[in-house]
Parts: C-alpha cells; structure tokens; sequence
C-alpha cells in the first residue's frame, strides 16, 4: 500500500452510548411516570373535593325545607305532647319528633331519637301554636290538638328582619 491508496473505511459501528445513559434510562421513564400520575391524580382528586363542596341553602330554601318538613311530621303525627313554647313535641308511630327554637344560637332544630338537623338559622323569634278541634259540649280533649302552626321570623344576609312565616297543618 502506497501512502496514496488510503486503507478502506472501518464498516460503520451502530453508536456507542455511554454506560451511565444507559442506567438513567429506566430511571428516567419512572420519573416521567412518576409526574404523570401525581398530576392525574392531583386533578381527579380535586374534582372530588369540587364534588364535595355543599353550598349553604339561600334562606328560601331553607324555609321551604322546614315547612315541608313541619307538614310532613305534623300530618304523621297522632298526637302532640306537652312542650314548652319554643319547643313542640309530636308522637309518631316511629318515635317522637322535636321541633326547637333555640334563644340563644338563633336556630331552630329539627330531632328525632339520636338525629339532630339544623332547619333555620339565624331566627330572631319562633313558636307553636295548638289549636283544638270543636267538640260538642266543650269537651276537653287533653294535649290532643287539631291543627299546628309554627311562626317564625329570620333575618336576610343583610340584616334585614323579613316578614314573619308560617307553616299550618292539621293531625
């Protein structure tokens, strides 16, 4: 060979990566699955929580919840038993139901046995009203009563003291 005849080229090798590339691989790949899940999963569990968040009911629809439920429990009832004016008390076949304004914390509660659901809040004044049903002769018919009335009064997210609201029903 003449230092003019160059020797033919080596055939070409596939490329050569370092051995550290090589190891970072996998560990690389974990990472990026790693960071996919966490951001998949942060979302999904914000969704929940964003689920979960109740809004507090507007003053309407918690005066429509406790009519509703007053007239339910009064018509169900089959009797009302001795209460003290902030406080009614009705037997029902599955118990007793107890309706009570509380002076204090403004609120009127809704219990039966060992459940306890907060109706209104933020009421200035409530009570009961029993109204017997006529009998011949004026007889006297105990604690029973023919119609029931719950009088209550709230104030507005302004401050404002509303009209005063009522719920009527017969046993």
């Amino acid at each position: 060979m003449t230092s003019e005849q160059a020797a033919p080229p080596p055939a070409a090798a596939p490329p050569v990566t370092p051995r550290s590339a090589r190891r970072d691989l996998p560990v690389l790949v974990f990472r990026i699955t790693l960071l996919i899940s966490v951001i998949c999963n942060a979302y999904i569990c914000w969704r929940i929580a964003a689920n979960r968040t109740v809004e507090k009911p507007s003053l309407a629809e918690q005066e429509q919840i406790a009519r509703a439920l007053f007239v339910w429990d009064v018509r169900r009832s089959t009797s009302v038993l001795p209460a003290t004016d902030h406080q009614l008390v009705l037997s029902t076949k599955d118990g007793k139901v107890t309706y009570e304004f509380d002076r204090q914390s403004r609120v009127l509660t809704r219990s039966t046995g060992s459940e306890s659901f907060t109706l209104l809040r933020e009421v200035e004044s409530a009570s009961f009203l029993f109204c017997q049903r006529p009998r011949p002769g004026n007889e006297r018919r105990g604690t029973e009563a023919g119609l029931v009335l719950l009088n209550w009064r709230t104030r507005n997210a302004k401050g404002r003291l509303e009209p005063e609201r009522s719920a009527a029903a017969c046993l």
